[in-house]
């Protein structure tokens, strides 16, 4: 019936309507999904240009890393043995500063001795002197006894001579006369060996002086000697000690400078474990990168396929 037509007619009209949309709908959708496709595989291909980039700098940092891991490892190596070798050094200035001082004392002991012995030689030379001085008086005392036992003797002879003349009366006299020139006799006896001991005294007090004289003349010059050795050595102690404070003040900073550059080869180290992390990432990235390119070409071939599919229907 006409009424049944209607509904069918009515139907179908609705169904084209709706097909109509949908196919609207599909071909917008397949524009939409050409477009996204088509700008898909462009940020692919800037993606996988980016990772080709970012693997050749990061193949080139990891190269550039691994060669200052290496020069740091090196450098910490030379640095370690300066270090070792800087604090042999500073021993060694340590003992070399010990052995001076006690060299400084030992000078100074040694001036001090020779000062001592130069103001005993110069005491035992004024005795030596003096004592001289009591052989010659004791010579000229000497002299006098002599020149009187002489003058006693020649009495004692003219009291013999007188006495003879006297006879009998004079025998008592010419034994007392005998007796004196005995004595005088003795006596010039005894001074005649005492100058002999007074002269030979006189010669070896001489001989003293002069051998005290040199050895004054050995001792100011060993004095001199150690006061100038005991100035040098206090010199020398002086500079030792700026020199173990410098070779002190090294060795700190070759310290400090080896444990910074073992920590710049540990950092090295970590930078050459990072670049190679993102050189991996970047491959990753690379090959998604070909993966996303792959599937916008084939989301671009089938939005084509769906764009020629759609367009076949004129609803």
């Amino acid at each position: 019936t006409w009424s049944t037509f209607n509904d069918i007619a009515t139907q179908v009209n609705k169904m084209c309507v709706n097909l109509r949309e949908v196919m609207t709908l599909m071909r917008n959708n397949a524009d939409t999904l050409a477009s996204s496709s088509d700008e898909l595989a462009g940020t692919a291909d800037s993606l996988e240009s980016g990772a080709s980039d970012t693997m050749s700098q990061s193949a080139t940092v990891s190269s550039a890393a691994e060669e200052m891991s290496i020069n740091m490892k090196n450098m910490a190596a030379s640095t370690t043995q300066m270090t070792t070798n800087v604090q042999s050094v500073s021993s060694a200035i340590t003992e070399m500063t010990e052995s001076i001082s006690e060299i400084a004392k030992n000078a100074e002991q040694a001036s001090s001795v020779a000062s001592n012995a130069a103001n005993l030689a110069e005491t035992s030379n004024e005795t030596i002197g003096q004592l001289g001085s009591a052989a010659d008086e004791i010579g000229k005392v000497i002299e006098v006894i002599q020149d009187i036992a002489e003058q006693t003797n020649l009495l004692a002879l003219n009291a013999t001579i007188e006495a003879a003349r006297a006879g009998d009366a004079g025998k008592g006299f010419a034994v007392v006369a005998t007796e004196v020139k005995e004595l005088a006799k003795q006596t010039a006896d005894a001074t005649e060996d005492i100058r002999t001991r007074i002269t030979g005294i006189q010669g070896s007090t001489q001989e003293v002086v002069q051998s005290i004289d040199e050895i004054s003349k050995v001792i100011a010059e060993v004095n001199s000697v150690s006061t100038t050795i005991a100035a040098a050595v206090e010199e020398q102690s002086v500079t030792t000690k700026e020199i173990a404070k410098n070779v002190s003040q090294t060795s700190e900073a070759a310290t400090t400078i080896s444990t910074g550059v073992a920590e710049s080869a540990s950092a090295s180290e970590e930078i050459t474990r990072s670049i190679t992390e993102v050189d991996h990432a970047a491959k990753s990235t690379a090959s998604a990168a070909t993966l996303t390119k792959e599937t916008g070409v084939s989301l671009s071939t089938l939005a084509g396929e769906l764009q020629g599919l759609v367009g076949k229907f004129n609803v």
